[in-house]
């Protein structure tokens, strides 16, 4: 997984809370990372290989959703 592009698109990216725009904290950032380690870890892949088009995507968020990973319900 590219890492530092991840790590800085998500500095980037907002969310809106009670009408408010705030920016992720590094904390947060970095739990999202661990989970999509944990993933990779768990099926064995480079996440970079599954998101190479929008429809390979969408498939492989099906499987995890089928796969009922209780540790990477987000």
């Amino acid at each position: 997984m590219q890492v530092e592009t991840f790590l800085n698109q998500m500095k980037l990216k907002t969310y809106i809370e009670k009408g408010v725009i705030k920016h992720y904290t590094d904390s947060a950032i970095e739990n999202r990372l661990y989970c999509l380690r944990e993933l990779e870890k768990f099926y064995n892949i480079d996440l970079d290989e599954k998101c190479v088009s929008v429809e390979y995507g969408k498939q492989f968020l099906r499987d995890i959703r089928n796969s009922n990973l209780e540790d990477l319900r987000h």
